[in-house]
């Protein structure tokens, strides 16, 4: 039962931020320019038949001069990326793509809006880097629009500049030469519905969030992730093993790293002192790349097929459990040759022969531990993926 709590624990944390969502389908679409001189067609690439297809066609978009009869002339063309919405310039030469209103489909390959030249881009920006209130950012990250119903002027290019407006009110006029913000300011009539500031799902998240605003790593953090499952926790469950309330998130790195992968990281804090962590985004991803990278770690995900990895992060300390590791230490005393457990980090994997395992890295040998699922043997690994017999 409790490993049970433990792997239902792990996808609540994790379900916001690596839960596949359903992607919003692609399709084909035109669009043209106010002066009505040129047009834009996009086209999708095909559904994919099977992982690892070659050969297989690429989106493409193709811009047309419309002649005095109706007649379209080819002017230009590009080939592999796709914008779910477009703006095409009188100049029929620049072009702004936009994701479509939701997040499931928002990555690094279709960003929030990006700028084209002749179908070369020259600038894009993802939500965080335009969506500045942290409750709208968090709501946008699992899927709430990233744009509003309703604002005072319209989507578009507007006096030599590109007009847009997020979720959270705040409105951008771009250069849509080369992407360039030209002014910035806010749409206070603009409505969004859900709201995005107001629909936090646990009662706790307004609290977490507000915390992090007011945090000293807040900027870095939410450049570095995608900072999703805020919660404080300050029942007497908490304040019994910990003495003081507890902060958690869960820290997706925008950074490709190899594999679905994420840190949950707790830290206990006092309501008069902000919050406070050793940990740095640099460090935390350094970590996550350490524990994707291992040989274990890649065997098991080639075993399963996929898998998610979870970091575990404590404060200042790169584990939770310490009772656990306490304990694997004694079952296995060789590991002492190693380093004490402020060298151990710890992780999970969603695979189905690990699923309700805490399994912990050493960072200076590259040696795991953890004990099986059901049998309660303790195993330990080397850095190169073999197991060490007892």
């Amino acid at each position: 039962m409790k490993r049970f709590s433990f792997l239902l624990a792990i996808f609540l944390i994790l379900q916001p931020a690596a839960w596949p969502h359903w992607p919003v389908p692609e399709k084909v679409w035109m669009t043209t320019s106010a002066n009505g001189k040129y047009l834009f067609k996009m086209v999708p690439a095909p559904p994919q038949k099977k992982d690892g297809e070659e050969g297989r066609p690429k989106a493409y978009g193709i811009a047309y001069a419309i002649g005095g009869s109706g007649t379209l002339h080819e002017i230009w063309r590009a080939e592999g990326w796709y914008a779910f919405e477009g703006h095409l310039a009188d100049d029929g030469e620049h072009l702004v793509g936009l994701a479509p209103r939701r997040a499931p489909h928002h990555t690094h390959e279709h960003p929030v809006v990006a700028f084209y030249h002749k179908g070369v881009r020259l600038r894009q920006y993802e939500a965080h880097e335009l969506i500045s209130d942290i409750e709208v950012e968090n709501a946008v990250e699992r899927g709430e629009p990233f744009f509003p119903r309703s604002q005072s002027k319209p989507r578009g290019f507007r006096d030599g500049l590109f007009h847009l407006v997020m979720a959270d009110k705040s409105v951008y006029d771009f250069d849509f030469t080369d992407g360039s913000i030209a002014k910035s300011g806010r749409d206070e009539l603009a409505e969004s519905w859900p709201d995005p500031a107001q629909s936090l799902r646990h009662p706790s998240e307004k609290k977490a969030i507000a915390l992090f605003r007011e945090s000293p790593f807040r900027e870095e953090f939410r450049q570095a992730f995608k900072v999703s499952s805020f919660r404080v926790n300050d029942d007497d469950h908490y304040l019994y093993h910990f003495g003081a309330p507890v902060w958690e998130a869960s820290l997706e790195p925008r950074e490709e790293v190899g594999h679905h992968a994420a840190a949950h990281l707790r830290i206990v804090f006092t309501p008069e002192e902000p919050l406070a962590t050793t940990h740095t985004s640099e460090s935390i991803v350094l970590l996550i790349k350490q524990v994707v990278e291992h040989p274990f770690v890649n065997s098991i995900s080639a075993a399963d097929g996929s898998s998610w990895v979870c970091l575990w992060l404590l404060g200042d300390c790169m584990h939770q459990s310490s009772h656990e590791l306490a304990d694997l230490h004694k079952k296995r005393s060789e590991i002492q040759k190693f380093g004490g457990p402020e060298r151990w980090v710890e992780f999970s994997m969603f695979a189905s022969t690990l699923a309700f395992v805490r399994i912990f890295l050493n960072v200076d040998t590259g040696h795991i531990l953890y004990r099986s699922a059901g049998e309660e043997i303790v195993i330990l690994i080397d850095a190169n993926g073999r197991r060490i017999q007892e």
